[in-house]
C-alpha cells in the first residue's frame, strides 16, 4: 500500500511540474572587443539577455492534462490495492471465524462422545451392551481427535496469514466472532425442516 501510495502522490506531483513554464535562463556574455576604436583597451562589450521558452499555444494544457490522467490511474491503482488488501483480511477473518466455530462444534461432539461413552460402558458391565459399541465410540473420538488437530493447525496458519496482512506479530492473538449462517441457507434449512 506504502509504494502505491507514494507512486499516487509522485504523479499528482509530475502533473503540477509538467504544466508550468520551464525557467527562464539569464546569460551575460562579455567580449574583447573596443566599441571605440580611440579607447583600445578601455571599453569591452558586454552582453546580458534574458531568454524565456514559450511552448506553442495547448501544449501546457495537454501536458496537464496528460500529467492528470497518469495521476488518476496511480490512484485507482492504490484503490485497487487497497481494495485487494481489504479483501483478503475480510476473507482471512471469514475463514479464522469459521475454524473456530469448527473447533467449538468439534469439542461439543467430544463432550458428548465421553458421555456416551461412559454410558455405553454402564451397559456394558450389565450386558446390554457389546464390545462393538464401545469400540465404534473409541474410533469416533480418535476420529474427532485427529480432526481437531487439523483445525488448530489451520487456525493457526490463517491466523498468521490474517496478522502479516494486519502487518502485526505473527503470534499475536486474533478474536472472533460467531458466524450465523446466511439469511438465504438460514430459509433452505427451515424449509427442509418443515417438510
Amino acid at each position: 500500500i506504502l509504494s502505491s501510495s507514494l507512486a499516487s502522490q509522485a504523479s499528482e506531483y509530475d502533473a503540477d511540474i509538467k504544466s508550468t513554464l520551464p525557467d527562464p535562463a539569464l546569460m551575460i556574455e562579455g567580449r574583447g572587443i573596443p566599441m571605440d576604436l580611440s579607447r583600445f583597451g578601455e571599453t569591452r562589450e558586454l552582453m546580458i539577455m534574458l531568454e524565456q521558452m514559450f511552448p506553442p499555444a495547448g501544449a501546457l494544457k495537454r501536458l496537464k492534462q496528460k500529467g492528470e490522467f497518469a495521476a488518476d490511474v496511480k490512484a485507482e491503482m492504490l484503490r485497487a490495492v487497497q481494495n485487494d488488501i481489504k479483501r483478503q483480511v475480510k476473507v482471512a477473518y471469514y475463514q479464522l471465524s469459521y475454524l473456530d466455530a469448527a473447533l467449538a462444534t468439534n469439542r461439543e461432539h467430544l463432550q458428548l462422545l465421553d458421555q456416551f461413552e461412559s454410558i455405553v460402558m454402564s451397559k456394558y458391565i450389565v450386558a446390554k451392551a457389546g464390545q462393538q459399541d464401545i469400540f465404534q465410540i473409541k474410533i469416533e473420538m480418535a476420529r474427532l481427535e485427529t480432526e481437531r488437530l487439523s483445525l488448530e493447525e489451520k487456525r493457526s496458519t490463517k491466523a498468521a496469514e490474517l496478522n502479516q496482512l494486519l502487518n502485526q506479530h505473527l503470534e499475536n492473538k486474533i478474536p472472533t466472532i460467531a458466524i450465523e449462517a446466511p439469511a438465504s441457507t438460514h430459509k433452505i434449512a427451515m424449509l427442509d425442516s418443515s417438510l
